[in-house]
Parts: C-alpha cells; sequence; structure tokens
C-alpha cells in the first residue's frame, strides 16, 4: 500500500512548521484506526488537537493547513473502506506482506490507538468489563507495559506473546467496527461518553480507570 493520501502529512512533517511531537505515520495510522472503531463516535472537533502532540503548529497560509488536514481526513476515509473491504486481510503498516510484525512499530501503532481509546475511555471500558467482548481488547493491552503498573516484571516470553497480538489485531478490527455501527444504530446501546473513575480502566490492568490511566 502505498499511502498516497498521507502524501501531504508526511510532507508537512519534513516541514519547519511542523511540531517534533506531531504523530508519524504508523502513530497517525493507530490513532485513525482506533477512531474508526471506538465503540462511540468521536467527532473531528475532539481529536484532530491530538495530531500535533503538545505543541501547536505554526501553519505558513490558510491553504497550508487545509491540505494537511485534508490528508490527514482522506486517510481516515481511506482506512474505513479498507476495513470494512480487506477486514482481516489488511495488513497495518507495522506489518510485512507475509503479516509478520515489527514489535516495535507495533508498540508505536498501538500507542497511536491507545490515544484514540481515551477519547471515550467508559465506552472502551465497557467493552473490557463484558465477558463477549474483552477479547476484542486484550491483543491491544499486550503492547501496555503492564507490569510496570502492576509492579511485576514482564513474562519472559513478551515478545513471543505480543508477535501473536499484534497478528490478532487485523482480525478484531472488523468486529470492533461492527459493533461500532451496531451502536451508531441503535443509541440506546451507547454508554455515556462521560468517564466513570471507578470503572475498570480500558487499558485491561484490571484496576479502576482512577488508579490506572486516570492518573495521567
Amino acid at each position: 500500500m502505498k499511502h498516497d493520501q498521507l502524501a501531504a502529512w508526511i510532507s508537512f512533517l519534513a516541514s519547519p512548521v511542523a511540531p517534533p511531537t506531531a504523530m508519524r505515520p504508523v502513530e497517525l495510522e493507530g490513532y485513525l484506526t482506533g477512531l474508526i472503531v471506538a465503540p462511540d463516535l468521536v467527532p473531528p472537533s475532539m481529536w484532530l488537537e491530538a495530531l500535533w502532540g503538545e505543541d501547536e503548529p505554526m501553519f505558513d497560509t490558510v491553504d497550508q493547513l487545509q491540505a494537511v488536514l485534508a490528508s490527514v481526513m482522506g486517510y481516515h476515509n481511506e482506512l474505513i473502506d479498507i476495513i470494512d473491504r480487506q477486514g482481516a486481510g489488511w495488513r497495518p503498516m507495522f506489518m510485512d506482506e507475509t503479516g509478520k510484525a515489527d514489535l516495535e512499530r507495533a508498540a508505536i501503532w498501538v500507542r497511536g490507538f491507545w490515544q484514540a481509546m481515551s477519547a471515550v475511555p467508559a465506552s472502551w471500558s465497557a467493552l473490557v468489563e463484558d465477558e463477549r467482548t474483552q477479547i476484542l481488547v486484550e491483543p491491544f493491552a499486550t503492547f501496555v507495559d503492564l507490569g510496570a503498573l502492576n509492579n511485576e516484571p514482564l513474562p519472559d516470553n513478551i515478545d513471543e506473546i505480543r508477535q501473536e497480538s499484534a497478528g490478532l489485531i487485523p482480525h478484531v478490527l472488523p468486529a470492533l467496527r461492527k459493533l461500532a455501527q451496531l451502536r451508531s444504530a441503535n443509541p440506546s446501546a451507547r454508554a455515556t461518553r462521560k468517564t466513570s473513575r471507578n470503572r475498570t480502566c480500558p487499558c485491561g490492568s484490571g484496576k479502576k480507570y482512577k488508579r490506572c490511566c486516570g492518573l495521567n
């Protein structure tokens, strides 16, 4: 896949106006994918700001800004089409053509996905707490250093575990996407967007949100 839609974004990253904290393509793909399969709709007004990271870009012209945002939105729409058409056959940027994952790139991709999850944490927590859907979130949790959160060492075979989890990610995305579509069609099934600090954290640590990712 050539990622032609990202050409303007990649050009922006190479320009002096781009903040160093702006998302690189692998992280951006994970972030946009997380938004697409989120249990509740996340409008652009809630997620565009995170693209720049901690610093705001200083665009030279309005046209430059519009071109960069059009690039991101274009890739966002392209990913929707890819997930809907290719399903588990899609190869995210962290995979080669055979489906083998580069674990370092997979961790960056999941970091972007995780940022998208933080936009509606209560909704993701509901999936984690439901035995029928928690398996769909587990492949992403593998890349979070849960050992550090729990003050426990990582298992010796962590790379093997993460390789397996990375391979599962394209398989769970279509199911998450379908759940999101069903929830969109049935508003009564949506979880509230207000974060419940006493709910289980969506990272899979088993801790309450307020004692885990909610500390940040």
